[in-house]
């Protein structure tokens, strides 16, 4: 009869998260086992190889943007309650940068997007709650038998995609942290601006 687990996988894969946080793609999977007070033999044991081990650990949490959409419903106008979501979202994707950044430059990366590969290890999945946050504030504007169309699912594509290279820049010092606040209020004024002249 086999033992009981004493670890979780989750515990197991926040502790692989955190040392490749700290040294990278290369960290030792004896400096993780270390960390999680297991043998390395635990980590291969439930995980395989160490580049399933990284992908599971790597994998973004869902946003939560439930408390930025109620606040965001109280605010007098559309724009105003974008800039309260890109808000929380531009916290969320920066947290999340310096692991999607070390997801992006793993070697294997590029052959699990050529082999077609969207599994469970796409650690981008979970991400796209943000479109689903913007999608249910903007919904609640538009009268129930209308939908959003076209150009408001551009609108929030083109919106998600502006804080993802911001919170880019701002990881590898193009931006700094200072100059958000103006370029949030001015990147969604402009594509709010844009969405409401292809509305009309």
């Amino acid at each position: 009869m086999p033992r009981p687990k004493t670890i979780s996988d989750q515990s197991l894969l926040e502790a692989a998260r955190m040392r490749f946080l700290a040294d990278g793609i290369g960290a030792s999977t004896r400096r993780i086992a270390s960390d999680a007070a297991v043998s390395e033999g635990v980590l291969f044991q439930r995980f395989g190889t160490k580049e399933e081990l990284f992908f599971l650990a790597m994998r973004l949490p869902a946003p939560d943007l439930g408390e930025a959409v109620r606040r965001a419903m109280r605010k007098r106008s559309r724009r105003q309650g974008l800039t309260v979501i890109a808000a929380a979202a531009l916290d969320y994707l920066r947290d999340a940068t310096p692991g999607l950044l070390l997801v992006i430059s793993h070697p294997a990366r590029q052959a699990r997007l050529a082999q077609g590969a969207r599994d469970a290890h796409d650690m981008l999945a979970e991400a796209f709650g943000l479109h689903a946050a913007f999608r249910r504030y903007l919904e609640s504007l538009v009268e129930p038998e209308k939908s959003l169309g076209t150009h408001g699912q551009n609108a929030i594509g083109l919106l998600v995609s502006a804080l993802l290279v911001q919170a880019i820049h701002e990881q590898i010092g193009i931006s700094s942290l200072k100059d958000s606040t103006h370029w949030l209020r001015s990147t969604v004024g402009t594509i709010d601006r844009l969405w409401g002249e292809a509305e009309n």
